[in-house]
């Protein structure tokens, strides 16, 4: 399933735009490759042999930065979370999504909220008052969901969390 979704993407790149270039360079934020550097590598490997085409993959510290290779053309293709996404488009930077994940046949998306084992927390709320530590501004899962989810239930993160 990985090596199809992962394939789609190379091959709607290929066929896109970048076919006549001999190394084709993947964006990847570090926050995806902590947890899938070795899977991601294996990856571009198969494609290698498979297309003949070098796989470089360029990977990023931020989403910022993403942005950044992104907007200058530094990057092929790219894997950016759905908030980096909409920051080009907003910015009119002329990029196609080509592929989104799918989970039990849907698009979905999850942001993890994770406490200690000894926590008296059952949900979200329960944290009011308490020290929380948010990732990336531009994350969406670790930044803006959490945000949002507060917000609708009509509270401002900077308020509702205690200062660290």
């Amino acid at each position: 399933m990985v090596k199809k979704f992962f394939m789609f993407i190379f091959l709607a790149v290929v066929f896109t735009g970048i076919s006549n270039a001999k190394t084709i360079i993947f964006g990847i934020t570090n926050v995806t490759v902590k947890d899938d550097y070795y899977t991601i590598s294996q990856w571009a490997k198969y494609l290698e042999k498979k297309t003949g085409y070098k796989i470089k993959l360029k990977i990023t510290k931020t989403y910022d930065e993403m942005q950044y290779f992104i907007e200058n053309k530094s990057v092929d293709i790219a894997y950016i979370c759905g908030a980096t996404y909409v920051f080009l488009k907003k910015d009119n930077v002329n990029i196609k999504l080509l592929a989104v994940p799918y989970f039990r046949g849907k698009p979905q998306y999850y942001s993890y909220i994770i406490v200690p084992k000894n926590s008296n927390a059952k949900s979200f709320l329960d944290l009011e008052g308490k020290r929380f530590a948010f990732s990336d501004p531009k994350s969406n899962s670790g930044s803006i969901a959490p945000s949002y989810y507060l917000y609708k239930k009509g509270f401002f993160y900077k308020n509702f969390f205690k200062e660290i």
